[in-house]
């Protein structure tokens, strides 16, 4: 392979499946050798500041940023990036449970292949969802879905992580005691009263279609899709949420759905929990989601 540009690979040494003891790193550059890419390689950790090391990697001359991690990772480097002056080029290693940002740009889910699309793929630029001016990649979550992830980390780090355990923790939550959020919803102008345990906005038409869910229309349209679980019992919300995994979800009956443009989100509190492509967050509302003004520019593969 011809390589003249650098490339910068940031990695979250956590994400995604359990790996046997073959540290992320390790399997990282195994694949860079074997792909004959070069790349430097910048491990994160909790206590690593995010956007001073992508300012340190720019300004060292990369002009290919990848994130190395599943979508809470991609989701917070693409946010650095996108409110960068001059952002470089974006790059994906899928390493995380479900990777769906990665499948949505049709990326390689093998480390190989995706590492070799690096140097392959085309640039393709892509407006992202925004809350507040945060980015994200696939959707936003207010009620259950925070505590619901609170319940998946205890679970993965006791039997390790894996789609299965990501379901597991999701049914656990949902057989809880819950109480039901009071919003008022503005989508697009219109305005609504919402009383529901579960608010969910969608800007992902593959994650959609994944569920058979309705709405990727919309969203491919430029719209962002708003679902809302009826404010129902706790056995209802189980008999939803095995529904939705199984992509059997009715409209209607396991959740309600608006598409909107822009859409506004009041609680009546000064900040309100919200998931982030599964990483939790406090926000000071009222909740803007909109898209990113400006595209990101991410490696895919050409059309």
């Amino acid at each position: 392979m011809t390589q003249s540009k650098r490339i910068c690979i940031l990695v979250n040494p956590k994400s995604g499946e359990d790996d046997g003891g073959t540290s992320r790193t390790d399997r990282i550059a195994q694949a860079l050798r074997e792909e004959n890419v070069h790349a430097d390689i910048i491990e994160l950790h909790p206590k690593s500041n995010l956007e001073r090391t992508i300012e340190d990697a720019i300004g060292g001359g990369c002009h290919t940023v990848v994130a190395a991690g599943g979508d809470g990772t991609i989701s917070a480097v693409a946010d650095v990036l996108l409110r960068h002056k001059k952002a470089p080029r974006m790059g994906v290693l899928p390493m995380g449970t479900f990777n769906f940002f990665a499948r949505s740009l049709g990326l390689a889910e093998d480390l190989n292949g995706a590492v070799a699309q690096l140097g392959q793929g085309a640039s393709k630029a892509v407006h992202l969802g925004t809350v507040n001016g945060r980015a994200f990649l696939n959707n936003v979550s207010l009620g259950l879905y925070p505590s619901i992830l609170d319940r998946r980390e205890d679970i993965y780090n006791r039997y390790g992580r894996s789609r299965l355990a990501a379901h597991w923790s999701t049914l656990l939550t949902l057989l809880g005691v819950h109480r039901p959020l009071k919003l008022e919803a503005d989508l697009d102008g219109a305005r609504h009263r919402i009383r529901t345990p579960l608010v969910f906005v969608a800007a992902s038409a593959y994650q959609l279609e994944t569920y058979n869910l309705a709405g990727a229309d919309a969203v491919r349209d430029g719209r962002f899709a708003l679902f809302a679980a009826p404010n129902t019992g706790r056995l209802d919300l189980v008999k939803s949420a095995l529904s939705l995994a199984a992509g059997s979800a009715r409209k209607g009956e396991d959740f309600h759905i608006d598409t909107a443009r822009e859409i506004t989100l009041t609680s009546g509190r000064a900040k309100t929990l919200v998931a982030l492509d599964g990483e939790r967050r406090w926000i000071k509302g009222p909740l803007r989601i909109a898209h990113s003004a400006t595209p990101l520019h991410v490696i895919a593969p050409a059309a």
